[in-house]
C-alpha cells in the first residue's frame, strides 16, 4: 500500500542512496516542501511541489530503483495526486522537467498525462538539456 509522509533526513538519504542513475545532481538535504512516498517500507521517491506563479506549480522528484517493483500502482497514485493538486490548489498548470537523454522519464511523463512543450538547452547542473512538460486543466 502506498503511503505519504513528510520527508525526514533519513528518508532523503535512503532515496538518494537508491536513486536511479539519472539523478547525479540535486539538493543535498531535504527541503520543507518534500514528501516521501513509500510502498510498505520501500522508498519509491521524494517529491516536492513548488509554486511558480498563481495557478502554476513545478513538481520535482527523485525516484528510486524501487519504482520498478510497483509501476502500475505508482502511476495510478501519481495521477490521482496530480488531479487533486489541480482541484485542491486551484492550479491550472503543473510542470515537470525531464533530462533530455532520459527516455524512461519521457515515457513516464507522457503516461502521467504531461505534454512535451520544448527543450531547455544547457539547463541542468552539468549543462545537460532538459525537456519541459506540462499538464493543463
Amino acid at each position: 500500500m502506498i503511503d505519504i509522509r513528510p520527508t525526514t533526513e533519513e528518508d532523503f538519504k535512503a532515496a538518494v542512496a537508491l536513486a536511479l542513475p539519472i539523478y547525479n545532481q540535486g539538493p543535498l538535504h531535504p527541503q520543507e516542501s518534500m514528501v516521501t512516498v513509500f510502498w510498505d517500507e520501500d522508498v519509491l521517491g521524494v517529491f516536492s511541489v513548488g509554486i511558480m506563479s498563481v495557478g502554476v506549480v513545478l513538481i520535482g522528484a527523485i525516484l528510486t530503483t524501487h519504482i520498478h517493483k510497483y509501476p502500475v500502482a505508482l502511476t495510478r497514485f501519481i495521477k490521482r495526486e496530480l488531479a487533486a493538486i489541480h482541484v485542491r490548489n486551484n492550479v491550472h498548470r503543473i510542470q515537470i522537467e525531464v533530462r533530455a537523454d532520459y527516455e524512461a522519464g519521457h515515457a513516464f511523463a507522457e503516461a502521467l498525462g504531461f505534454t512535451k512543450e520544448g527543450v531547455m538547452k544547457m539547463f541542468g547542473p552539468d549543462k545537460q538539456d532538459y525537456s519541459l512538460y506540462a499538464r493543463t486543466h
